[in-house]
């Protein structure tokens, strides 16, 4: 017996080139933006009770509550709203760690995705995001530093010259 029922891959959502989707309008604090995308899969609850959103990561990194409250694992959370933009309900949605065949950043909704703490989190780290981007900032902000003191993955093109140090990024 399975509780979710893998339902649908590769969702687009917003306006992508090439579909006929409708731009998907959200807002975050006093800022709206326009958010599109592809959410990799959807399973449906074997009850009918809503969807479970599943983004594949093919590497290694845990995303956590506090990491997406952060702003360092937005798809999610910004999936399952948009998903609800579209009259869907959401039960919960999920990081799946190809390589390790394991979960990671599990969010369960027990009402509506809009009115979720981690969601509204998220929403404001987007806010914050986005109004450094329009002052002309634009920082760069990985998810976690390597252990060699470099921001960026080994294989990163940009690492020679990247201006993120592990030091810099304690700093904040």
């Amino acid at each position: 017996d399975r509780r979710h029922v893998p339902h649908e891959q590769e969702r687009r959502f917003g306006n992508i080139t090439g579909t006929h989707q409708l731009v998907l309008e959200l807002q975050a604090d006093d800022i709206p933006f326009r958010l599109q995308g592809v959410i990799d899969r959807i399973d449906l609850a074997a009850d009918g009770s809503g969807a479970h959103i599943v983004d594949y990561k093919s590497g290694n990194t845990k995303y956590t509550d506090e990491k997406i409250r952060q702003g360092r694992a937005l798809q999610t959370p910004l999936y399952a709203l948009a998903l609800e933009r579209m009259g869907i309900s959401v039960r919960s949605s999920r990081y799946l760690l190809i390589r390790k065949r394991e979960e990671s950043g599990v969010l369960e909704f027990e009402g509506r995705v809009a009115e979720d703490e981690t969601v509204q989190d998220a929403l404001r780290q987007v806010a914050g995001f986005l109004k450094a981007i329009q002052a002309g900032q634009f920082p760069a902000i990985p998810i976690e530093p390597t252990k060699a003191g470099r921001a960026c993955r080994d294989g990163c093109d940009l690492a020679g010259i990247c201006r993120v140090t592990r030091y810099s990024l304690q700093k904040k």
